[in-house]
């Protein structure tokens, strides 16, 4: 992102031959640019922002904080959030100027911190944050620009870089935000460079910790990031819920979970949320459950489409190169992963580690699996038998190794326990799986036994003519004879390496 710096040369003259105005009592937030906004030109300028939370603000020159003092901010504690207390209601236009050398110690003994308390109904906007490498720590609720934004607040063209931040009391940290409340809040075109979240509980991610309350993120990416926390860590969000949409962006970092839930981009998915044409690079590092090298968990009739993840994957159990597990009626359509999966004891797959009363349609997995029981090229363990509760798996293929128990009743090329309805065609590759069979025994499929996943050689899966049915104008790209279908949105190439 380019930013441009403004510089204005501000004269006035004031001629008063009979009064002289001591300069302690002007009103150092008077002066006001021809679009009614209060100009900020210094740090005790900035620092006034919160006596008047409502007004507009525009930067008009790039602000150090490093080693601002004054009645609120002292030389031991850093920044006092603006807003703590008086939650900010108004308009901030960083005017693509930069507020750099932010910080503050935990031993302001608060929470919702960041350079904003609570944004509450907002706007900010076109503003760089640089965090000093002593970061902001605070109890819980703590971000780079702001801990908590609700009620429609909208921030878009913000960058954070550098810095930590970190949470000692609970949860909910985020590069940007901690946590995004809503309804109807909205982010965009908002960037995380360089920084590093940590939680001693859990929602730890690189760009915010939750997104609820119908909230959309779009356009926005969080890069060289590193999350850590118990549970919900993710390179992007925490958590994501209540019918949120993220579209349109990336992470690249890594994430390590104490406890469960880690995803590269998300840690959980639910409540009838989305995510669209996002993708992510890095590694997934999960002590205990629910690995995924996109996503850690999908539930409650969510969604995840046209993404794609590079990641490692490691986990004691459930461990998927794109999620974890997915349940409760949710759908996946045009995803892929291309990391490799470890998974310590059960439930591993190339694409899923479970999937339960849950679909999957236009697909692949690319990466080798190592598990147990419950290991799969695709998908290691679809839980239940038959189709009548939404479980289906349409036109996926899988390419890597499968590496697990020698017992074949949970374990197959494509899939580990069946009881899924297959349709279309699906395909593994026989020359590269290790596994000769399919799928387990256990947990028989249903359906048209001709959409049963078959092998082929690596020869034949770089041949559209083996893909009966797939739609090739729409969903599906292949260099025939050189390549193994990809997926159209990807493009020719993609920036995470070689998509073909």
């Amino acid at each position: 992102m380019k930013l441009r710096k403004r510089f204005f040369t501000i004269a006035f003259a004031l001629v008063l031959p009979f009064l002289i105005i001591p300069m302690a009592e002007v009103d150092i937030l008077a002066a006001t640019d021809s679009d009614g906004y209060i100009k900020i030109t210094t740090a005790a300028e900035l620092d006034a922002v919160r006596d008047n939370p409502s007004s507009k603000y525009r930067l008009y020159a790039d602000i150090d904080l490093a080693g601002y003092v004054s009645k609120n901010n002292t030389a031991e504690k850093g920044w006092y959030p603006i807003g703590y207390g008086k939650f900010f209601t108004g308009v901030f236009d960083g005017n693509g100027h930069t507020i750099q050398g932010l910080w503050s110690s935990s031993k302001w003994g608060i929470s919702y911190k960041g350079l904003f308390s609570v944004l509450k109904g907002a706007v900010v906007k076109d503003l760089t944050i640089k965090l000093d490498e002593r970061g902001i720590t605070g109890g819980y609720e703590v971000g780079g620009l702001s801990g908590v934004a609700k009620d429609g607040t909208k921030i878009s063209g913000v960058v954070v870089t550098g810095g930590k931040i970190v949470v000692t009391g609970g949860g909910y940290a985020g590069g940007l935000i901690g946590i995004s409340r809503g309804p109807n809040d909205l982010i965009e075109q908002c960037t995380i460079i360089g920084v590093s979240t940590e939680t001693s509980g859990n929602y730890s991610a690189g760009f915010i910790g939750v997104l609820e309350g119908q909230s959309i993120i779009r356009n926005s990416a969080a890069f060289d990031t590193v999350s850590t926390g118990f549970s919900y860590v993710a390179n992007f969000v925490g958590a994501q819920k209540s019918q949120s949409l993220i579209e349109n962006c990336e992470a690249v970092g890594d994430v390590t979970a104490r406890g469960s839930y880690g995803g590269g981009f998300a840690g959980v998915i639910y409540q009838q949320s989305k995510i669209n044409n996002s993708r992510v690079k890095g590694c997934v590092h999960i002590k205990l459950s629910y690995a995924g090298g996109f996503v850690g968990a999908i539930y409650g009739a969510s969604t995840v489409t046209n993404s794609y993840a590079y990641s490692e994957v490691s986990a004691n159990h459930y461990g998927g190169g794109f999620v974890g597990t997915i349940y409760d009626s949710s759908t996946m359509d045009s995803v892929c992963a291309y990391g490799n999966v470890t998974v310590n004891n059960y439930i591993a797959g190339g694409l899923v580690g479970e999937a339960v009363s849950s679909t999957i349609s236009n697909s692949y997995a690319r990466g080798n699996v190592k598990g147990t029981t419950g290991v799969g090229g695709l998908v290691g363990y679809f839980s239940g038998l038959g189709s009548t509760k939404k479980k289906s798996i349409t036109n996926s293929y899988s390419t890597g190794t499968v590496t697990g128990s020698t017992k074949l009743d949970e374990l197959g090329a494509f899939n580990g326990r069946s009881g899924v309805e297959y349709k279309g065609t699906n395909f593994y590759n026989a020359s590269t799986a290790g596994v000769s069979n399919a799928y387990g025994s256990a947990g028989k499929p249903v359906g048209d036994s001709a959409a049963f996943p078959k092998g082929k050689t690596t020869e034949q899966l770089m041949n559209k003519d083996t893909f009966t049915g797939w739609d090739f104008k729409n969903i599906w790209r292949i260099y025939d004879g050189d390549s193994y279908p990809y997926l159209a949105f990807m493009g020719e190439d993609s920036i995470f390496g070689d998509s073909h």
